[in-house]
């Protein structure tokens, strides 16, 4: 794949919004926040996280679940010719669709997990490439972490 520019996150632009809480027990000033899903919110973010053989298993299941809890609607996708994956370490990973089956549908983020050789495998998948790129020249939010940014993109 053609390297991209990459985009970064803001709470703006996530599909929850934060809340500080001051602690009460201590005379130390702590601080923590807590993120909730915005009763404003009328779409869900859709966002696609794509997976494939070799893809790091947390990094994947974190990414979707932290979204999915804060209300976004997130279509994980194998980039594989079956819905089943074989993730690092012996995880086994059921997508919900094949990546070919969601290139024509509009993602607010795609946000690609690393491990290797997912990445390379997510390199090797034209259809995600055009996704990506497609995703890019409209100006929407993608994002990748470990070897993804330097191997897929």
């Amino acid at each position: 794949m053609a390297l991209l520019q990459l985009h970064h996150l803001t709470l703006h632009s996530l599909p929850f919004t934060p809340k500080l809480h001051h602690s009460r027990f201590s005379t130390r000033k702590y601080l923590r926040f807590s993120f909730s899903a915005s009763a404003s919110t009328t779409m869900a973010k859709q966002v696609l996280v794509p997976v494939a053989n070799g893809t790091e298993p947390m990094e994947a299941v974190i990414t979707i679940d932290v979204l999915r809890r804060s209300g976004a609607e997130v279509t994980v996708a194998s980039v594989e010719k079956e819905l089943r994956v074989d993730a690092c370490h012996g995880v086994k990973i059921v997508a919900d669709a094949l990546v070919g089956d969601c290139k024509d549908t509009g993602f607010d983020l795609i946000a690609l997990p690393g491990g290797m050789p997912g990445a390379t495998n997510f390199k090797d998948c034209a259809v995600l490439e055009s996704v990506v790129k497609k995703q890019a020249a409209e100006g929407r939010l993608y994002a990748a972490v470990c070897a993804s940014p330097a191997v897929a993109l």
